[in-house]
């Protein structure tokens, strides 16, 4: 059968889809719109071109090729690679069309998803480049680039289980079922080693200043026992909280917080949330002037320097036990945020010890995440509660706590990460106000 080696970059306005060839019924979509689900048009701008010619007769009728000719006019070209055929018959045409077709073999899904792994790994050698940049390269939407790389990621490591699914999408259920595996196995553990004699408790660690939580009921006491006494809460009263979940006032500033502590004299805070053992330093250096009579604290320290920070615990008293975040993209695997609380402040609820999650990767790894932080402060905060965060980073606890309908604000050293950190606080805002 000739197909000839004569290849030619050829106008396009000459070519033509012959009535009588089989032709694609799937090239155009009910409305009569071409289907450009995966994206040819875009591949075809991006190089310039066709990587594949066109195979048509001398005077312009396609044999092969309807769906990269539809695909080409749409892209603007004016010029398209051709390869003719010489002296074929009308049978033989038929022939050759049917092979295109019919007889053409499509990647099997474990090629395609590794060779869409791989193509990533390549973009990625170039400095800065994201998932982000391969997803749009690519047209996919971002959530389904992620999930295609992890089932690659399998299959590339060799993950038999994975390479004999019989779809993609098999073998990406077949992975979630194993990490939620995982996840609840660890959290299982983890909320073991918290009720056992394993995990040492805060009163090991610093001895007599450590009160039960209270509210309520102490969580230590079965429910419907209503025999603990509870003392009565200092309220902030309606009047004296300031809503900023409306207000395009920055809520971050970026001054030295210890300066700043030491001039304050405003209204106090109820919650202060800490990620820096120098920030809790000055907090409790000027507790009277930053902390209300009844408060709590929220401090993310080392389990293994619990012991050295109590010496600057002063009028506060640590909980007995602390919350735990699993980490379930890092191999960290947990940090642990001990509570402290100043006077008899009550929380709203008891909930469980222990949240997994993902790190805010868009922050870098062991970023806070926001849904972690909001679960843990809906234990202390509301519409009545002042949070302070005298290191805020990417503004994830401002969120969390404006989220619960609380008034915040935080610090941050680094203006770029400021000004960042804005910029996600005025999205999260005009998300809250159009929500409503």
């Amino acid at each position: 059968m000739p197909l000839s080696n004569d290849f030619e970059e050829r106008e396009i306005d000459t070519l033509r889809v012959s009535p009588k060839r089989i032709g694609r019924k799937d090239l155009f979509l009910p409305d009569g719109s071409f289907d450009n689900s995966d994206h040819l048009v875009e591949s075809i701008e991006l190089y310039s071109g066709l990587i594949q010619p066109i195979v048509c007769t001398r005077d312009g009728e396609i044999i092969f090729g309807e769906r990269r000719f539809e695909a080409a006019k749409l892209a603007g070209l004016k010029k398209v690679l051709v390869r003719y055929t010489d002296n074929m018959t009308a049978v033989e045409m038929r022939e050759l069309e049917f092979e295109e077709n019919a007889r053409r073999k499509p990647l099997r899904w474990q090629d395609h998803v590794s060779a869409l792994t791989l193509l990533h790994a390549s973009w990625s050698s170039v400095e800065g480049w994201t998932k982000e940049h391969s997803a749009e390269r690519l047209g996919f939407d971002l959530d389904h680039l992620r999930r295609v790389l992890k089932v690659g990621d399998a299959l590339i490591a060799g993950d038999q289980e994975i390479a004999q699914a019989k779809t993609w999408t098999d073998a990406k259920g077949l992975l979630d079922r194993r990490e939620e595996r995982q996840e609840t196995r660890v959290v299982q553990e983890l909320s073991e080693v918290v009720k056992s004699a394993e995990f040492p408790s805060v009163s090991e660690l610093v001895g007599d200043k450590v009160v039960p939580v209270i509210v309520g009921v102490d969580p230590g006491v079965p429910e419907g026992d209503k025999s603990v006494e509870l003392a009565v809460e200092e309220v902030i009263t309606e009047e004296q909280v300031v809503s900023v979940r409306d207000s395009e006032s920055p809520n971050i500033l970026t001054e030295s917080f210890s300066s700043w502590a030491e001039s304050y004299s405003g209204d106090k805070f109820n919650f202060i949330h800490i990620n820096d053992e120098t920030q809790f330093i000055t907090v409790l250096n000027h507790a009277d002037k930053l902390c209300a009579s009844t408060a709590h604290l929220m401090i993310w320290i080392p389990m293994s320097e619990i012991g050295s920070w109590a010496n600057f615990i002063g009028a506060f008293h640590f909980w007995e036990r602390p919350l735990i975040w699993h980490i379930t993209d890092s191999l960290e695997g947990y940090r642990c945020a001990f509570c402290a609380t100043r006077g008899d402040r009550e929380l709203l609820k008891v909930l469980p010890p222990i949240y997994a999650a993902p790190s805010d990767r868009r922050w870098g790894t062991g970023a806070l995440p926001e849904p972690m932080l909001r679960f843990f402060f809906s234990q202390f905060c509301d519409e009545y509660t002042r949070v302070l965060d005298p290191a805020c980073g990417n503004a994830a606890s401002l969120r969390a706590a404006e989220s619960l309908g609380s008034e915040a604000l935080g610090f941050e050293s680094d203006p770029e990460l400021a000004l960042e950190a804005l910029d996600e606080m005025k999205r999260f805002r005009a998300l809250r106000r159009a929500s409503r």
